[in-house]
């Protein structure tokens, strides 16, 4: 006997550039003799809603879907109520025959309300790339997961780089700390293709002609391109955190404006400064990352920004319209996924395996009449407190200028900067050709076609690395220079700021964990990194105490790798001479015995050195060296001397990581003291 075929509605709304790629992607598939839906599937494109006005725009459309899915129905009405009226029926009658229906929703609209609440309330699955309306409009992830409807979303973050189905099938048991990448392909083919040499107008224009970017109908607005001014970027990596945590980030565009750097106004001339100056690449970023603050309170940081990160970096090989996620956690350690993230075929391909998803699903639990939706989202009862961009500290930050060419300005800026206690490293300049000039000088007004000749050799353009500080101290800072420069009559363009970021390494990862696995940790980084060298935590004092068993031994292991040669120690540091236990305190004096350093530091006196950058954490350093690979141990404490790592210590590798921790290192250094140990 015959098995009984099931058959399946496709509803497409919107056929534009995606649409039309969906619309490719089921006729390549539908027929296939090794076709990837379930046995027994039979999938038909049933019916496309468009809004079309002009007739020789709803002509062209009849004349492409006439050639994939002649059967299928086509409307120009949009998502009006009469249509949604019409789609309850077309449900209604799908059901009384026994036929299941799935919305396929590729409009890129805003006002998408009604669609959403109809296929609710009739338990129609939904599936759509449209980030935009799901950050804005989060509280439908909860609705779909509580209902058991399907709501699925692949291809709303990264296009073909699989990210959705990564989060809910290989971190769903994990508990993940941090997620970080590249995530919008128009600007990230914009950037990389400045980096090789390309003016802007030449990358955004190869962008167009690529169909990463809408060409530009009238005049553009840098600061309203949903790419480039980080709605894309954040809208994606807001809804990351809300699967993660169930964080619910606000996604208004104001608010959106708050949250994170744009990179409109970064040229080729940023690019040279990065790779030339500063061996370093810009990439454009959205961070994800759980904080804890000196109280022992978790929030969440969720924003976007520009940042330079070192050539070797991971992320500064990912190319072209590719994306890439960097996610450290607790289990897995750090991943990389990497793929196109930009293009009708690779989002329409995501749009499809979420179908197909869905369609295996259902045949695997024909018992069920729903799928759990939800199975990637956190519930946001749960999510933590979202902390405000503004608060948020940098490593340091690279900042652009381009001034009218006048003594004096220099030590004017640097004058404001110090009165917001943030130090100057290093002033950066270059020989820029006229053309570079020109296009920073068009950044004042991007719609100008050209810059009168001549004026270009007025302004100078320059760049200059700055300490470490919050992004609120910087911005006032900034504004601060920007109306000094505008006063004396010299202000060329806004300044340009790129913050100086540490993200992970694939394999220079930071990991954190209890003492028991402790050992076995520090010797993988070694091997992975460097041969076969043991290196272990020099500080287990905060591991000292009835609950560790462990901790001797770890003590005694540790004063075995010494004496073997196995790690060498240059110098140790505490921040709190008052910690030292007995066990530690023959364990330093060994040391000194040996010609070692040891220094300690009251924890009050060097206060905003001892901050980590990340979360304003007191922090406890100790830095050796294991052959050329350099080693910072982290023991985080409060004000009060109190560990509320608990049971977590933080270890980051490798000589990129280590630049901003030895600075500090060596700032502490400076004037700290050596113990007396009785």
């Amino acid at each position: 006997m015959a098995s009984k075929q099931t058959e399946v509605h496709v509803i497409l709304i919107g056929m534009g550039a995606i649409g039309k790629g969906v619309v490719r992607h089921l006729h390549a598939v539908k027929d296939e003799a090794a076709s990837p839906f379930p046995k027994g599937t039979k999938v038909a494109l049933h019916a496309v809603i468009d809004y079309l006005k002009k007739e020789e725009d709803q002509q062209e459309r009849r004349k492409f879907l006439a050639g994939y899915f002649p059967a299928a129905a086509l409307s120009f009405d949009g998502v009006d109520a009469a249509s949604m009226a019409k789609l309850e029926r077309d449900f209604a009658e799908a059901r009384a025959q026994g036929r299941t229906t799935v919305v396929i929703e590729c409009t890129g609209s805003s006002a998408l309300a009604g669609l959403f609440d109809c296929c609710l309330a009739n338990k129609v699955p939904i599936i759509t790339p449209n980030k935009a309306f799901l950050a804005k409009n989060l509280h439908y992830l909860d609705a779909f997961m509580q209902a058991g409807v399907p709501l699925l979303f692949e291809a709303a973050v990264g296009g073909g780089m699989p990210t959705i189905k990564m989060l809910r099938d290989l971190f769903g048991s994990d508990r993940i700390s941090l997620m970080a990448g590249i995530l919008n392909g128009t600007t990230n083919y914009i950037l990389s293709t400045m980096e090789k040499g390309a003016g802007f107008a030449n990358a955004r224009k190869k962008a167009c002609e690529r169909h990463l970017a809408e060409p530009s109908t009238g005049r553009w607005e840098p600061k309203k391109d949903l790419d480039l001014n980080g709605s894309d970027t954040y809208s994606k990596i807001s809804l990351l955190a809300r699967l993660a945590w169930g964080c619910a980030a606000g996604n208004g565009a104001e608010e959106i404006a708050s949250h994170g750097l744009p990179a409109c106004f970064i040229r080729r001339a940023d690019q040279r400064y990065a790779k030339e100056k500063l061996k370093s690449a810009i990439r454009f970023v959205g961070v994800a990352r759980q904080v804890v603050n000196s109280q022992g309170r978790q929030s969440t940081d969720i924003f976007y920004c520009p940042v330079m990160l070192p050539v070797g970096h991971e992320l500064c090989q990912i190319d072209g319209e590719n994306n890439a996620l960097l996610v450290a956690s607790d289990f897995t350690g750090t991943t990389l996924s990497v793929g196109p993230g930009a293009g009708p075929s690779p989002t329409a391909n995501a749009i499809v395996s979420d179908l197909l998803y869905l369609l295996r699903e259902r045949a695997a639990h024909p018992e069920s009449a729903t799928l759990a939706a939800g199975a990637a989202q956190r519930s946001s009862d749960s999510a933590l407190q979202m902390r405000s961009f503004e608060d948020v500290w940098f490593g340091g930050y690279y900042l652009r200028f381009v001034v009218k060419d006048q003594a004096g300005l220099v030590g004017g800026i640097a004058e404001r900067l110090g009165k917001s206690e943030i130090g100057i490293r290093e002033i950066l300049q270059l020989e820029h050709p006229v053309e570079e000039i020109r296009e920073l000088l068009e950044c004042a007004d991007p719609a100008a076609s050209t810059v009168p000749a001549g004026v270009e050799w007025k302004y100078l353009p320059f760049a200059m690395t700055v300490e470490r500080a919050s992004i609120k101290n910087l911005l006032q800072a900034v504004k601060n220079i920007q109306e000094y420069l505008d006063r004396e009559g010299a202000l060329g363009v806004e300044p340009v700021i790129i913050p100086l970021m540490e993200i992970p390494r694939v394999n220079g990862w930071h990991k954190r964990g209890d003492v028991d696995e402790l050992e076995a940790w520090s010797k993988e980084a070694a091997d992975h990194l460097r041969g076969d060298k043991l290196s272990v935590d020099l500080f287990p004092e905060r591991y000292l105490d009835a609950s560790h068993s462990r901790a001797q031994e770890i003590l005694n292991a540790e004063e075995r790798q010494i004496k073997a040669g196995k790690v060498s120690v240059k110098r140790i540091f505490l921040c709190d001479p008052h910690a030292i236990g007995a066990t530690l305190k023959t364990v330093i004096q060994s040391h000194q015995s040996k010609g070692v350093e040891v220094r300690v530091l009251d924890i009050n006196s060097a206060d905003k050195y001892l901050r980590r950058v990340e979360d304003g954490l007191y922090v406890d350093f100790s830095v050796y060296a294991v052959q050329e690979i350099g080693i910072v141990e982290l023991a985080v404490q409060d004000a009060a001397g109190r560990m509320i790592s608990g049971d977590r210590g933080y270890q980051v590798y490798g000589s990129a990581e280590l630049e901003g921790y030895i600075r500090t290192f060596s700032a502490l250094w400076a004037f700290a003291e050596t113990p007396r140990l009785s």
